[in-house]
């Protein structure tokens, strides 16, 4: 007689005190299926928690493959082969379908599923193991669970995804070359600021003094409309991943409309409160004079930083190291070139040298645009 692949035998399950289940009893064959059938709060969303070890069951109650699972917490359970399909499926939104199926693999279950058995089983998600989990139909979704559920074991998720590709040199030497290229570009980046600030020194103690007081409201700004480029990172890299264009425009618009509005909010913030802050953050009354002289300066910059600060984000999300480096370069040179022509201005060709090079930035990335455009229609190809 063939061992039953589950036995549950007098399973009782108790919240608190209450008592859910009494004297469950049933077993299943290996390749069998057993429906649970019952009206809402009969029990059977309390009996798939006990299977899966999150109440307590009876000592040897359940039994899998012959050990029992009873006194087994629910990493433990799962790892040995019980897992629960939720309702609702609840896929991770941000991930692949081949990402949401590797998830699985995490619990390290030896088993002969892996990636290319989960798709044998379920043909319709082959072509779409690239796609984000909410673009998937009911059906599809579901399929993406019970295949996360079946959790290929780590050896065979290995050797699904190859160890050649683990150990691929052209992957590795990208890797370098993208960290290279965004290392350059901060420094390029940070070149600016400094030679901002050296600029402000050669004026004298007091234009150095007002335009870091002036900054601390754009590094504010700057901070906070950094969280749209953020979400940028985030949804630009999901919609390449998922070869879709729609996604793509999508991220690029509805990220670009919040930082459009949070950069006419920080620049009229600043016009409106900028002398308060300024007032509170220094006593010196040159300091003072010269910094609300400067002030339209500051409140112009994150309407025009905003594009470059997010553009930088959907680049990075992109993964468009050489992009963000020539960008950066190009802002870096045309900046030293533009303070040189500002000089005569003094503090105020300062500031407007600075808010060119937040243009400069954005220009140089917004002409890379097209060509990420035709990249993921290249790739959806």
């Amino acid at each position: 007689m063939t061992e039953p692949r589950l036995s549950v035998s007098g399973l009782s399950s108790f919240y608190g005190g209450f008592q859910a289940l009494f004297d469950v009893s049933f077993s299943i064959a290996p390749g069998a299926v057993l429906a649970l059938i019952g009206a809402n709060g009969a029990g059977k969303t309390t009996l798939l928690k006990t299977l899966a070890g999150v109440l307590r069951p009876p000592a040897r109650s359940i039994h899998h493959n012959g050990a029992c699972l009873a006194s087994r917490t629910p990493a433990e359970t799962t790892r040995a082969g019980v897992a629960v399909v939720p309702e609702g499926r609840r896929l991770f939104a941000s991930l692949s379908v081949e990402e949401n199926l590797l998830i699985g693999a995490q619990v390290k279950r030896p088993g002969p599923w892996t990636l290319e058995a989960v798709y044998a089983l379920f043909p319709a998600l082959v072509q779409r193991r690239h796609h984000l989990g909410p673009q998937l139909s009911g059906g599809q979704q579901q399929m993406v669970a019970i295949g996360r559920a079946l959790g290929p074991g780590w050896r065979a998720q290995l050797g699904a995804v190859g160890r050649a590709r683990l150990l691929d040199g052209r992957a590795i030497r990208r890797l370098v070359a993208v960290n290279v290229d965004i290392m350059v570009r901060t420094l390029a980046l940070l070149s600016i600021f400094t030679w901002f600030t050296r600029s402000a020194t050669a004026l004298g103690p007091v234009p150095l003094a007002a335009n870091h007081v002036l900054m601390q409201m754009v590094s504010i700004s700057a901070f906070v409309l950094d969280g749209f480029a953020f979400t940028a990172e985030a949804r630009v890299g999901a919609a390449i991943g998922a070869r879709s264009r729609a996604s793509l425009l999508r991220a690029i618009r509805l990220t670009g409309e919040f930082s459009l509005g949070g950069g006419v909010l920080f620049a009229a913030g600043i016009l409106l409160v900028g002398r308060d802050a300024i007032a509170f953050l220094t006593p010196d009354p040159a300091i003072r004079a010269l910094a609300g002289a400067m002030l339209p300066f500051c409140a112009a910059a994150p309407l025009v930083g905003m594009a470059s600060w997010l553009l930088d984000g959907i680049f990075i999300g992109a993964v468009a190291g050489q992009a963000l480096r020539n960008a950066a370069l190009v802002a870096l040179g045309l900046y030293l070139l533009a303070d040189a022509a500002l000089k005569p201005l003094g503090d105020a060709g300062i500031w407007l040298a600075l808010l060119a090079s937040y243009a400069f930035r954005a220009m140089a990335l917004g002409l890379a645009v097209p060509a990420l455009l035709r990249r993921v229609a290249r790739d959806k190809t």
